[in-house]
Order: C-alpha cells, then structure tokens, then sequence
C-alpha cells in the first residue's frame, strides 16, 4: 500500500506479523496505569469500582503510535525518489495532514488484522 504525502511517497506493509502485533501492543499496554488493590483491579475492569485508579500515560500513547508506524513502512522516497530512512524525528517533523494520513492507514490496516476472529 502506498500513501501519498506532501513530500513523501510511503510504502507500507499490507498485512501485521504477530511479532509486529507484539512489539504495538507492547508499547500501548504501558500506556495503561492501573492502581489499588489488584481483586479490586480485577473487579473494576469487569464493572468499575470507585476505589481503583485508571491513568492513561500520554507519552506511552505516541510511543505505540510511534511504534506501529515504524513497523508498518517499508520504504520512503521523496520526491525525486531517493530513499529516506525512518527516524521519530523524521516521523514528527511531518505536516500534521500527512501525520494523520500515515496514522490513519497504519490503525486501518491494524484494524483489518484485529477484526480476524480465531477459533480455539
């Protein structure tokens, strides 16, 4: 799959491998801060309980983005087609068009992968 972006052509993988699916999911997960009393923790995220404390971790948050975005390009080319290696910096010194362009594709091909149901 390819995007277009202002300065960019972006070659993404079409499919996630379960290692890539591990390393997002690694990263997202540590965005999730769950304090208390761990039966209580149990309890809370089968029907809430006042006495547990749910945080989000915002930086973790980008770190997943970061990470799933990162592993789904395959290739980057500017306009005259020279190869332009990933970077965070590269990643975050985008429009922010083109970042929500890329970030779309990722969670849609990420979306696709997710929506496969497994028999056990």
């Amino acid at each position: 799959m390819q995007i277009e972006l202002t300065n960019y052509l972006v070659t993404l993988k079409e499919k996630m491998t379960w290692g890539a699916k591990q390393a997002i999911e690694c990263d997202s997960m540590s965005a999730l801060i769950l304090t208390g009393d761990p039966q209580r923790i149990k309890a809370a995220l089968g029907g809430g309980s006042a006495e547990t404390k749910v945080q989000l971790n915002g930086e973790a948050i980008l770190a997943g983005k970061i990470k799933a975005i990162e592993v789904f390009i395959e290739k980057i080319t500017d306009r005259e087609g020279k190869l332009v290696p990933f970077s965070v910096n590269w990643l975050k010194d985008l429009p922010i068009e083109d970042g929500d362009k890329l970030d779309d594709a990722v969670s849609a091909i990420r979306n696709a992968g997710n929506s496969s149901a497994r028999a056990l």
